[in-house]
C-alpha cells in the first residue's frame, strides 16, 4: 500500500464517522420534530375543542338574550296593562272610597250616623267597614 491510499482510507474512515455522527444527529433532530408535530396536533384539536365550545356557548347565550328580550318585553306590556286592570281599578276605586271617608268625617264635626248619609255615602261607609274587618280578620 502506498501513503496516498492510506490518506485516502483515513480520510474515507473519518468522513464516515462525521457521516454517522451527522446522522445521529438528524435522527435527535427527526424525533424532536416529529414530537414537536404531535404536541402541535394536540394543542391544535384542544384548540378546535375550545373553539366548539366557545360557538355553542355564544348560541347559547344568544338564544338566552333573546328569550330576556321577549320576556322584558312581557313585563313592560303587562305593567302597562296593570294600569287598566281590574285589580289597579278596584284599588283606585277603594283609594277615592276611603278617600271620600275620611273628607266626609272631616267636613262635619258630628259624628257620622246613618241617618245623616246619603245612599251613596251610606254605601261608600258600609264597604269601608266591611274592607277594614276584612283587612282586621286577615291580619289576626
Amino acid at each position: 500500500m502506498n501513503i496516498g491510499s492510506e490518506v485516502e482510507i483515513s480520510t474515507i474512515e473519518k468522513q464516515r464517522k462525521e457521516l454517522q455522527l451527522l446522522i445521529g444527529e438528524l435522527k435527535d433532530r427527526d424525533k424532536e420534530l416529529n414530537d414537536m408535530v404531535a404536541v402541535h396536533q394536540q394543542q391544535l384539536l384542544s384548540w378546535e375543542e375550545d373553539r366548539q365550545k366557545v360557538l355553542t356557548l355564544e348560541e347559547r347565550c344568544s338564544k338566552l338574550e333573546g328569550e330576556l328580550h321577549k320576556r322584558t318585553e312581557i313585563i313592560r306590556s303587562l305593567t302597562k296593562k296593570d294600569d287598566f286592570s281590574p285589580t289597579s281599578k278596584l284599588q283606585r276605586l277603594l283609594a277615592e272610597s276611603r278617600q271620600m271617608v275620611t273628607d266626609l268625617e272631616l267636613s262635619t264635626l258630628l259624628p257620622i250616623s246613618h241617618e245623616n248619609l246619603t245612599g251613596s255615602a251610606t254605601n261608600v261607609c258600609v264597604s269601608f267597614s266591611l274592607d277594614y274587618i276584612c283587612h282586621i280578620q286577615t291580619h289576626h
